[in-house]
């Protein structure tokens, strides 16, 4: 396990795009509960037009096990709003088109990214678990044992609500230690 500068930045849009794969019927009572809901948890723009973007540079841990399976984690900050949840990338080595993102503490989250396909996972929230689905446009994975990048281009869309479109880099530096003389 090597212990990594990791560098997540985030831009995302209001996107309001036809239904999509996993979408779930829900009231006009429910829907206003999902969208204060997810309000608080991740704000989004209001103006579809508005770009909100985001940059998070963190310490975080890359190991890759037996199998080829690569694992960066990290604690979650104040700064993303979600203070006390552990976040957790993976992906194969043999088959880096799919990445996941989970998330478990006071968020937790699923998101599959695979280009091409829609996923659906789940997204609990303090007042209940959603359906969350993405759409991965692009999808290109260059980080190796040695640090690296991700960037991905998708749509998320919460509770059959909210949706947004995001564009996402993942930036892994390995961090060197000095010898003091």
């Amino acid at each position: 396990m090597k212990l990594v500068t990791l560098k997540i930045t985030t831009s995302q849009r209001g996107d309001y795009v036809p239904p999509q794969a996993g979408d779930t019927a829900i009231t006009a009572a429910e829907e206003n509960i999902i969208l204060d809901s997810v309000e608080k948890i991740s704000p989004e723009s209001q103006n579809p037009d508005d770009e909100d973007t985001m940059e998070l540079t963190t310490e975080a841990h890359l190991s890759v096990d037996s199998s080829g399976r690569y694992t960066i984690a990290y604690e979650e900050s104040e700064l993303s709003g979600m203070e006390g949840t552990k976040t957790t990338i993976t992906f194969l080595d043999n088959d880096r088109g799919i990445l996941t993102i989970l998330r478990e503490g006071t968020v937790n989250a699923t998101l599959v990214l695979q280009k091409g396909k829609f996923h659906t996972g789940l997204y609990e929230t303090p007042v209940m678990p959603l359906d969350i689905t993405t759409m991965t446009y692009k999808l290109e994975n260059k980080i190796t044992e040695n640090g690296g990048y991700a960037t991905a281009d998708y749509s998320l869309r919460i509770g059959g609500v909210t949706t947004t479109r995001t564009q996402l880099t993942i930036q892994v530096t390995e961090q060197h230690s000095e010898a003091f003389v």
